[in-house]
């Protein structure tokens, strides 16, 4: 479930065990202001790496294009995938109620899954850019030619699915040790699985990119301090309890009298070896 469920309120060190577990709904608040301070802190950690791109973006408009501008931008695409890793660790730590070292963390996570997450975000960023110049082109044209509604529908199906598997990504890549490939193959099925889930963490996290991107000069403050982990919180907040229902669940013993819908939902993961020998779930 998703922000509106019920479905996963893991309790963390110090919270009684007999006490009522919380909604999703209530939790993601409760958690959300209790480690306010520390989701600025993450933020401010966070944005640093996309400076090089806001300098670049700048340039871009009130020079024109330049090699310049276009390196700073790339620099920030590549370092902005391993400070996501960072960032997605800190806060994926928040959501299971689990305690983390803002900075030595974010930087640990950094350092360890800059490869793979650098690579992961050049793809992404790349996919994305080309989905959304596909979708404006056929857009345009759609006056001249109806026949471009299908192409315009197919763009904007790929946008959506391709936003849904990055919510789980970067979770995916601090907590196991496997292929990129095996990755993205795993986050397509959690794009689908999910699809309720996804559908409402789009809705919230594209509320808040429209208003940053709609009143940039205002929102600037508010990008710095907190907008970014906000964004981030929410998608972890909600990709991590199917994550681990799926890919972590699976390596534990199961109650022989399991329900039949259960057997078949692990069957599908376990059949597909979502789960790598060699884990790193203990993070």
């Amino acid at each position: 479930m998703g922000l509106f469920g019920n479905s996963y309120a893991k309790e963390g060190p110090g919270v009684d065990k007999n006490a009522p577990q919380k909604k999703r709904f209530f939790l993601f608040w409760d958690l959300y202001f209790r480690k306010f301070w520390k989701l600025v802190q993450v933020n401010l950690l966070y944005v640093i790496f996309w400076i090089p791109a806001a300098v670049g973006v700048y340039y871009l408009v009130f020079g024109g294009l330049n090699l310049v501008s276009l390196l700073l931008i790339l620099l920030s695409v590549v370092l902005g995938g391993p400070a996501n890793a960072g960032m997605t660790y800190v806060l994926r730590n928040f959501a299971r109620e689990e305690h983390a070292f803002v900075f030595s963390d974010f930087r640990d996570k950094f350092k360890e899954n800059f490869k793979q997450a650098a690579i992961y975000n050049v793809l992404y960023t790349a996919v994305m850019a080309l989905i959304v110049i596909a979708a404006w082109f056929y857009f345009r044209n759609v006056p001249q030619n109806k026949f471009f509604y299908l192409p315009l529908i197919l763009s904007l199906a790929c946008f959506l699915v391709v936003n849904f598997m990055n919510f789980y990504m970067y979770t995916m890549i601090v907590t196991f040790r496997m292929g990129l490939r095996q990755m993205l193959k795993n986050a397509f099925i959690f794009s689908v699985l999910g699809i309720v889930t996804n559908i409402v963490t789009f809705l919230f996290t594209g509320a808040i990119v429209v208003l940053m991107v709609l009143f940039f000069p205002l929102t600037l403050l508010f990008v710095a301090l907190i907008a970014c982990s906000t964004v981030c919180f929410i998608a972890t907040f909600n990709a991590y309890p199917r994550i681990e229902k799926y890919m972590i669940a699976p390596q534990q013993p199961h109650d022989e009298d399991e329900d039949e819908d259960g057997e078949e939902e692990e069957r599908i993961f376990s059949d597909e070896r979502l789960i790598p020998e060699d884990t790193d779930g203990g993070q």
